[in-house]
């Protein structure tokens, strides 16, 4: 089979088959003849060697081609294919630029290795103009080329041949092949520009290709860490249902998981929030952390996070970190939306289980009180005193009421109440009491306050408890002050205080205020009757309204009372 005639041959071989069609018939010499042979010979050699060096190229291409595709390790097949370039085309070194994050081309790979840690020169203006107009550049000589010669970069080098083709993807450059040769002019042929550009194509797809993977592979690993994280972090605090010990280790983990230099937990109490731990220094952006607390929308920033803690959407608290000298990403700011679910989830754990601790250590207390405290008006009603079955039938309710609140069977019927017509009543009912000791009770509460969702008589007890407490332990003359409103840091809970001028509590005894059958051993609290059973069964009933129940006192100037209750826009109110 005879090879295609190559374009740039085939007017000569048209033009020999003329001339030798013209000599027939007019006895040409030898002479002539043998040069016609040898042209002959001469254009089918050209032909052979042009075909050759076509085949060799297809075949480097098709090596530079494999070898590309071989692995999604890009740093290994593309040197391989840099190699196979260089060989190629002769060039004296071949280089793969890629564009950094300022759009700059940076040499990548380099073939053959330059020794010492001298930075890789190229002609940048060469590798610029390809980049600029998405296509190959091929110079026989930079020196006399008008395009080049006057650049710096081509007369410091002594640059003569050059090759150079932009790698484009989908319409992106990612950088540029470069092959030079430094001490020879018209190295390149035009065939090897050709041939460049087609290698140029395969490997702007090939890089496209591996880099999809490698930022696959590296979310992949960056998932794989944050799930072990987050394992090794839940291991550790099942472990521990010590509520203090959560909170510290739980901001332990939230800090460490975003490399922060500074972090505070807060929880949300009674009165408000309340920073339980910090690391690094004071917690700055009280306003940003209210506003996190009352949208319960995350801050998700380079150098600060503000995360709501929750729970079956009920908020419990605030994590905030602030970032050093390396500011936050994005991988740390979905991580750490995990963290804090977890740290919720175990705060709401250590809390149910201090809960079920309690619960479980009254369960002893109050087989032993029963009979301590129903042993009196026993013996009184043996005695035949007619005032022993109303103590009997009042201790037996208050130990029936936190029974089934114990157990869980309190019948709870919540409906929306108006709390003043509630407090009035209250009021109205113990105004003898305080009317005999002499003191001043005085309420503060805004008209248009919002009913709460809540059991009337539920309701009625808890006030009734409260207000009794503040007028039996405040000595004669002395006040009693009653505010309600919305709750500052809540606008969905309304907060009841009631503050008095009373005995106070001892520091040593706070901590035991809420226990079951728990009371002081000051001579002033002790001279007042009563079971130990009535701030429990208060706290309780706050409790599964959805409120939570605190107080500070300072022994011999008073005490505060607070508890919070939800508000509702029901239409039908009591």
């Amino acid at each position: 089979m005879s090879a295609t005639p190559s374009p740039e041959l085939a007017p000569w071989n048209v033009a020999l088959r003329a001339l030798r069609q013209a000599l027939k018939g007019a006895h040409p010499t030898s002479e002539l003849l043998a040069h016609l042979d040898v042209l002959e010979a001469t254009l089918q050699a050209s032909q052979s060697e042009k075909l050759m060096t076509e085949q060799a190229g297809l075949q480097a291409l098709y090596t530079v081609a494999h070898k590309v595709n071989a692995s999604l390790d890009w740093t290994e097949t593309l040197d391989e294919a840099i190699k196979a370039l260089v060989a190629l085309t002769g060039a004296e070194r071949g280089a793969l630029l890629l564009l950094d994050d300022q759009g700059e081309p940076q040499v990548r790979l380099i073939y053959p290795v330059e020794e010492g840690s001298r930075k890789p020169s190229f002609s940048e203006s060469i590798v610029s103009e390809a980049i600029q107009q998405g296509s190959p550049i091929f110079t026989h000589d930079a020196q006399l080329d008008p395009r080049f010669s006057t650049q710096e970069s081509v007369i410091a080098q002594g640059l003569r041949s050059v090759l150079c083709a932009p790698l484009i993807a989908l319409g992106r450059p990612l950088g540029a092949i470069y092959l030079e040769h430094r001490m020879k002019s018209e190295a390149f042929r035009s065939q090897d520009l050709t041939f460049l550009g087609m290698a140029a194509e395969l490997i702007a797809l090939a890089l496209t290709n591996a880099q999809k993977y490698q930022y696959l592979q590296q979310r992949l690993n960056a998932r794989t860490r944050n799930l072990k994280f987050l394992q090794d972090m839940m291991q550790t605090l099942q472990k521990d249902y010590n509520y203090p010990r959560i909170l510290h280790q739980s901001l332990q983990w939230a800090m460490q998981a975003v490399g922060a230099a500074r972090g505070a937990l807060g929880t949300l109490e009674v009165n408000g929030l309340r920073w339980q731990t910090q690391q690094g220094g004071l917690v700055s952006n009280y306003e940003r952390v209210h506003s996190v607390l009352r949208d319960q929308r995350p801050v998700l920033e380079p150098t600060l996070i503000i995360l709501p803690l929750t729970r079956t959407a009920r908020p419990l608290g605030v994590l905030t970190l602030e970032s050093g000298a390396t500011p936050f990403n994005a991988d740390q700011h979905t991580l750490i939306q995990s963290v804090a679910t977890v740290i919720a989830l175990f705060l709401e754990n250590a809390r149910l289980y201090e809960g079920l601790r309690q619960a479980q250590q009254s369960q002893w207390d109050l087989v032993h009180h029963m009979l301590t405290s129903l042993e009196p008006p026993l013996r009184a009603l043996e005695a035949g005193e007619a005032q022993a079955p109303q103590n009997l039938r009042h201790i037996w309710n208050t130990l029936h009421t936190f029974t089934l609140l114990e157990e869980g069977r309190y019948p709870l019927a919540l409906l929306p109440v108006k709390l003043r017509p509630a407090l009035f009543a209250v009021l109205e009912a113990h105004h003898p009491l305080w009317v005999a000791r002499d003191m001043h009770v005085e309420l503060d509460m805004p008209e248009s306050l919002p009913p709460v969702l809540a059991d009337p008589d539920a309701l009625t007890m808890i006030f009734t408890q409260l207000l009794r407490n503040a007028i039996l332990y405040t000595p004669p003359h002395g006040r009693v002050y009653i505010q309600v409103d919305l709750m500052p840091d809540a606008p969905g809970f309304i907060l009841c205080s009631i503050e008095d001028t009373g005995y106070g509590i001892n520091q040593a005894e706070q901590e035991f205020i809420f226990t079951p059958f728990f009371r002081s051993q000051r001579p002033q609290i002790q001279s007042v009757p009563g079971s130990g059973l009535g701030l429990a069964i208060v706290k309780r009933l706050v409790e599964i309204h959805g409120g939570q129940i605190g107080f500070r006192s300072l022994p011999d100037e008073g005490s505060t009372f607070y508890f919070t209750l939800p508000k509702t826009d029901g239409n039908e109110v009591l």
